[in-house]
């Protein structure tokens, strides 16, 4: 007998959770690609414009729904979703400090175990949500003649646009990263809602002591609740 790791799919992601991540990624994408557009132009394309306009409306609605899940059960809820997942104390300070050393090594060093929300970006995902909700109402007030701070809303959105597209690249690069280096399943958990784990097991030895031993269970962690 020997240890030998067995790999396991657990859901982590619930359907809608998934559904909201996903409407947001390609709304703010396209929104950035546009106003790329917009600002490279001498003269604004009225259709390039109306299509900001269009996922805009994708990106406000997104945002409701992820705000609708952070205190209501929809479908397949998981706690991943609710409000009291993105929490944060100081307890967890070890842990962001050594997902930024895994991260700034790219990938090089060992990445600390996690559940769900990487422990770096977890005090990040509230304030995510705040600066897309800001920047989709300051866009949708754009030509309006207001100013908060001294600054018109149009000033505040162009703000807000430059520094989410700072934040969402590195979001995308960390996800990139941690597939690459760890199997930990992440970009693909964000599609099947499933993540994978690692867990030592008594099994027979197999013929060599290259061969390992993985495991699926296709209903772990389904009635997961932390």
């Amino acid at each position: 007998m020997k240890n030998i790791d067995a790999v396991y799919p657990v859901k982590v992601w619930s359907r809608w959770l998934r559904i909201s991540h996903w409407l947001m990624a390609v709304s703010a994408l396209a929104l950035i690609v546009s106003g790329w557009v917009l600002d490279y132009l001498e003269t604004p394309d009225p259709l390039i414009r109306d299509y900001h306009y269009l996922f805009g409306h994708l990106l406000l609605a997104s945002l409701i729904l992820r705000g609708v899940l952070l205190f209501a059960r929809i479908g397949d809820h998981l706690q991943t979703e609710n409000w009291k997942a993105l929490r944060w104390d100081r307890s967890k300070a070890p842990a962001m400090l050594d997902m930024l050393k895994y991260y700034m090594s790219l990938g090089r060093m060992p990445k600390p175990a996690y559940y769900a929300h990487s422990p770096l970006w977890l005090p990040f995902y509230p304030l995510v949500l705040v600066l897309l909700t800001v920047s989709a109402l300051s866009g949708y007030l754009y030509d309006a003649p207001l100013t908060i701070a001294g600054f018109g809303l149009w000033r505040i959105h162009g703000g807000l646009a430059s520094l989410l597209e700072i934040v969402l690249s590195l979001h995308m690069a960390s996800a990139v990263i941690q597939d690459m280096s760890a199997p930990g399943g992440d970009i693909s958990g964000m599609i099947s809602g499933y993540r994978l784990f690692k867990v030592d097991k008594q099994a027979q030895a197999a013929v060599d002591d290259d061969v390992q031993l993985v495991s699926f269970d296709a209903d772990a962690g389904r009635d997961y609740r932390p």
